[in-house]
């Protein structure tokens, strides 16, 4: 029976190389389907129609729009979380760059700090105050506004830089 399947070509892959294992998939979109067997597959059946019932199976799977399923389970699942882990992931990173600048501020560099971060800010023709949830999702760190408060807050400790030289510093800062 023709099934009008729009093959390009049908592949033979040397996976013996690699690996014992034995495969066969389909892939590709609209009339740019092609079937791709590993040639332990080949060696591993026993007749022809082994063969065959393989390329029956991925032909279902052509039939049955396995792939534009696949495709867009893909964009409703792993898109979202992939949006969900860039979001923490700045988070983290935003948390890190505050705990940094508070390791500045304990040796006693908060105001030489600022002072750097103001002008990378006006090199870097950075927004000096962005919305928040904008910078909350796309940036790795934190707003200006946010890290010269940071730096102005009570200082941790009492300490200046002339009392820190010569000695080691608690690396726990917060």
């Amino acid at each position: 029976a023709s099934l009008k399947f729009p093959l390009k070509k049908l592949f033979v892959v040397d996976g013996s190389t690699r690996s014992s294992h034995s495969n066969a998939y389909m892939y590709g979109f609209f009339n740019n389907k092609r079937i791709v067997l590993y040639d332990t597959l080949l060696q591993q059946c026993k007749n022809d129609e082994e063969v065959v019932a393989v390329l029956a199976h991925e032909l279902g799977h052509w039939k049955l729009n396995h792939v534009l399923y696949g495709f867009i389970m893909m964009q409703y699942t792993v898109v979202p979380l992939e949006c969900l882990v860039y979001f923490a992931s700045n988070l983290v990173s935003r948390y890190f760059e505050f705990q940094a600048d508070a390791y500045a501020k304990k040796l006693g560099y908060a105001k030489e700090l600022q002072a750097g971060l103001i002008r990378l800010q006006e090199e870097n023709l950075g927004t000096m105050n962005p919305d928040p949830w904008y910078s909350a999702y796309h940036y790795t760190h934190p707003p200006l506004v946010e890290r010269m408060s940071a730096l102005d807050d009570k200082p941790d400790n009492e300490e200046t830089k002339s009392s820190c030289e010569g000695r080691e510093v608690d690396e726990g800062v917060p």
